[in-house]
């Protein structure tokens, strides 16, 4: 996947590569499947949600606010959107619902798309000078390709306007080095959503800045402090003779690119 358009590479949304499901029980999106057995068991998370909800409250609503999320159940406000603290459950906003872009039982799973191509650009760019205002213009159109794939024109937080004002006030690079990289880092983990590069872009650059959960110490995972790795399961241990360190936690040895 190339960044520069004079390469071959995703163009546009049109190029994304998007797993697809059908409207059948047995053809539905694993989200969508999850949900329909298990109600209730997991709700979106109150850091993610404010981000959506444009807190503190002189900063826009993200117009992918109802793309993403389903407004919190009765009896809750009518268009209510709240997140669950990390180890605190409460009754979320769910991804699951009528009209939002991944939470239906036809809704694609995202693997590749022309918006993270552009995420990617603009920190590249970044990295070899601060100054290029082409940092920006990846950045923006990394937004806006995100703005196209999810949302609705009949959502009236998602007309033109709406998204013009949203990337003057939260897309917009500006500050230090370090700081233009976290909104970028931040606006791609936002357009990212279920996809588990969010974690490495995580790992990689520490943006967004997250605070663990509640109650997240384990025995594999003492300190609980956000995970770094997944730990080997038992039946990798007890069966590859190649896994070297057998006591492996959700915090090291951490990846050859994490160290």
């Amino acid at each position: 996947m190339y960044a520069n358009n004079s390469y071959r590479g995703i163009q546009n949304n049109s190029g994304d590569v998007d797993v697809t499901f059908g409207t059948a029980s047995n053809q539905a999106s694993p989200w969508f499947t999850q949900d329909a057995g298990r109600p209730g068991w997991y709700g979106m998370g109150a850091y993610f949600v404010n981000l959506l909800n444009g807190n503190p409250p002189w900063v826009p609503i993200d117009p992918r606010r109802a793309a993403f999320a389903a407004p919190r159940p009765a009896p809750a406000a009518a268009n209510t959107y709240v997140g669950s603290p990390a180890g605190n459950p409460i009754a979320a906003s769910n991804i699951v619902g009528a009209n939002t872009f991944y939470g239906r039982s036809n809704s694609p799973v995202s693997i590749l798309s022309y918006a993270e191509s552009k995420f990617i650009e603009a920190e590249a760019r970044l990295l070899l000078n601060q100054t290029d205002a082409s940092v920006q213009t990846a950045l923006d159109a990394a937004v806006r390709a995100s703005f196209s794939k999810v949302t609705s024109t009949s959502d009236t937080f998602a007309t033109a306007a709406k998204q013009n004002d949203y990337i003057l006030k939260r897309a917009t690079i500006s500050g230090t080095a370090a700081q233009k990289l976290e909104t970028i880092i931040t606006q791609k983990y936002i357009a990212l959503y279920l996809n588990p590069e969010a974690w490495v872009d995580y790992r990689r650059t520490g943006y967004p800045v997250l605070t663990p959960a509640i109650g997240g110490a384990t025995s594999i995972n003492p300190n609980g402090a956000i995970p770094r790795r997944f730990s080997y399961p038992n039946s990798e241990v007890t069966l590859n003779p190649n896994v070297k360190d057998k006591s492996s936690s959700l915090q090291s040895p951490k990846l050859w690119w994490d160290q």
